[in-house]
This record gives structure tokens, sequence and C-alpha cells, in this order.
């Protein structure tokens, strides 16, 4: 590759940070990284004390509101409303 092919390119690279920049206000990366960051939040908790329902089988159950790990399936929502976790849970989230 020639100097001058490669200076054309970074010349055109150069041209689309700074027009990003004016569209952003901000350089693209640090852009798309404060947008990423808010969908970040926890959406599936497994975190959470469990026991088995029978001893033969591999189906567990909250400890706290003796709900099905199957129906529960990680969405907080699924537990008990007056589960221990769910309370502890919802009271970090705030």
């Amino acid at each position: 590759m020639s100097r001058a092919f490669l200076f054309k390119i970074l010349f055109i690279i150069i041209n689309l940070i700074i027009l990003t920049e004016k569209m952003y206000g901000d350089f693209p990366s640090k852009h798309l990284i404060k947008k990423d960051l808010r969908y970040m939040e926890t959406r599936f908790f497994i975190d959470y004390p469990q026991e088995k329902i029978e001893p033969n089988t591999n189906n567990y159950q909250c400890k706290f509101c003796k709900k099905s790990s199957l129906e529960i399936n990680g969405l907080l929502k699924n537990h008990d409303v007056s589960c221990e976790y769910r309370i502890s849970k919802e009271a970090q989230k705030l």
C-alpha cells in the first residue's frame, strides 16, 4: 500500500470521528458505552437460596417462598409478594 492511500484512509477515519462527535456531542465509543449501561440492569435473578423439592430429582424451590424454580423462571416478579428474597432485591433497586 502506498503512503498516499494510507493517508486518504486516515483522513476519512478522522472525518468520520469528527462527524460523529458533532452528531452525538462526544466521542462515539463513549456515547455507545453510556447508552449500553442503561440496559445493564439485572433482568434475571437466579442467586436466591434454593432447596430440593424431591431428593431424586433436579427440581428446586426458593427457600423463602417455596415456589418452584421452574415457576419462578429467573424473574423477580414470579416470587411470592411476601418472599424475603424478593423484598430485599426490590429494596436494593430503589
